[in-house]
């Protein structure tokens, strides 16, 4: 008993793990319009975290079992302001059971979609770009990556460099093929803002998720291959970088919600 004791003497507070996140992900980068940050915050020794894209009661469930008082997610837990706490509602039972087992809940979204460890980052990682400079330049920072490929690819290469890189649930690919791809574009999430940015860089393909029939359009037009992976895949590549960054800091047991359970299913 002496030893698991001063075990978790040892394991750090919920807000040591906070503002290590902050550090490089401070919610000052988020939009105006965004909630990231605190959600849910009780400030106790922090037993394990659970990453997550969204926070579905699944994953309050996952916690409870598992012994997790943490659980970060990528978009916010509390997006809108809310006028009451029903306990009989989907969300209003995840407080509930959140407040009862004191388990903490904290998102970030355009902090992490802006910083310069982040997404951007991520996604450039798991497409083997080393260099690479911001796509479109926001007031707080840059919202995706171009650069380019190691080596010249053919369009079948580049979608097999895409399914192995992100694993998507589908892929939609408007626009013009080519008979060689070497600058890239990418974006995480909803991207459709910056198909512009992408065909004034000259890239050959933009990779992000959520594009609208109009700009597969536009890119037609434009003669870009725009690359639709989905919006949850384009962004989840950031949940294993967050672990690896945290565990290189802290130890602790760290899980990943690995289920896009919005999309019912593909056809």
């Amino acid at each position: 008993m002496k030893s698991i004791s001063l075990r978790r003497k040892n394991l750090p507070k919920i807000s040591d793990i906070l503002n290590y996140l902050e550090s490089f992900a401070n919610p000052s980068y988020q939009e105006d319009w965004d909630n990231s940050g605190c959600q849910i915050v009780f400030d106790k020794i922090c037993k394990g975290i659970l990453l997550c894209m969204d926070v579905k009661d699944v994953d309050i469930d996952f916690a409870l079992e598992n012994d997790i008082n943490l659980i970060i997610s990528h978009h916010p837990f509390l997006f809108k302001a809310i006028k009451e706490i029903n306990a009989s509602s989907y969300k209003g039972k995840i407080i509930e059971k959140a407040i009862k087992n004191d388990i903490s809940i904290y998102s970030s979204h355009t902090a992490l979609d802006l910083s310069q460890d982040g997404v951007t980052k991520a996604m450039a990682l798991r497409l083997g770009i080393k260099d690479y400079s911001g796509l479109s330049e926001g007031e707080k920072g840059y919202y995706g990556g171009y650069g380019r490929l190691e080596m010249p690819c053919s369009f079948d290469s580049l979608i097999d460099l895409v399914k192995a890189a992100f694993n998507p649930d589908f892929i939609k690919v408007y626009g013009r093929s080519k008979n060689e791809f070497k600058n890239i574009a990418w974006c995480g999430g909803a991207g459709s803002d910056f198909v512009l940015d992408a065909i004034q860089k000259s890239a050959d393909a933009y990779i992000t998720g959520d594009i609208s029939y109009h700009f597969g359009q536009t890119a037609y037009e434009n003669n870009l291959c725009l690359i639709d992976i989905g919006h949850f895949s384009s962004e989840f590549p950031v949940l294993e970088h967050l672990k690896k960054k945290i565990e290189s800091k802290f130890e602790l047991p760290i899980h990943i919600s690995k289920n896009n359970l919005f999309l019912l299913n593909n056809f």
